[in-house]
């Protein structure tokens, strides 16, 4: 994710983390994609739903959105540096691949 310079700004001291904003430096197309396809994914995962409309609540409409599109960048990663399929188990609603433990970490 810092490749493509998709992640926050982190200050962390003691038990305290400041999230700050995005680097200036940024892949601004590659931006552009993901926040477009950030409402795809929300329909499609509802487990991001309810992070989406959490996120929402909390911290606004946009903000929600770059951490979603954030969350379908590292699930496009693992996906590609993997060379497996993405599924989704309608029953628990959990990502099943080799990247699973890796997502759930993160």
């Amino acid at each position: 994710m810092c490749v493509c310079r998709a992640c926050p700004r982190v200050s962390a001291s003691a038990n305290k983390t400041f999230h700050g904003p995005l680097n200036k430096n940024r892949s601004k197309n590659l931006q552009w994609i993901l926040i477009e396809n950030v409402y795809h994914f929300i329909k499609a995962i509802p487990k991001m739903q309810d992070k989406y409309e959490t996120l929402k609540k909390r911290k606004g409409h946009n903000t929600a959105k770059v951490a979603l599109a954030r969350e379908m960048l590292k699930i496009v990663y693992h996906v590609l540096k993997e060379q497996r399929p993405f599924y989704l188990d309608t029953k628990k609603s959990k990502i099943q691949s080799v990247a699973a433990p890796a997502l759930s970490g993160v």
